[in-house]
């Protein structure tokens, strides 16, 4: 059980400054892979992601990483 993802956010950003407007955009990309086991009724899973923010000539690199632990749901019946 390996998923890949890929997630993305756009921004488009406008401050009003004394001397006008100034707008910016940005692009954030985040490539990941996430893997997971069941274990009994429960679900563990960990992932892991490289977000990648472009904005205004500057690039800023990030990394992800997390762990969920997913339990059984049910709903009582009467």
């Amino acid at each position: 059980m390996l998923n890949l993802m890929l997630e993305s956010l756009a921004t488009f950003d406008e401050v009003i400054a004394d001397a006008g407007t100034t707008r910016s955009r940005g692009l954030t990309l985040s490539p990941g892979l996430r893997t997971g086991w069941d274990i009994g009724e429960k679900q563990v899973v960990v992932g892991f992601a490289v977000p990648t923010l472009w904005r205004d000539g500057e690039t800023v690199t990030g990394a992800l990483v997390y762990f969920s632990c997913e339990l059984p749901f049910r709903i009582p019946t009467p």
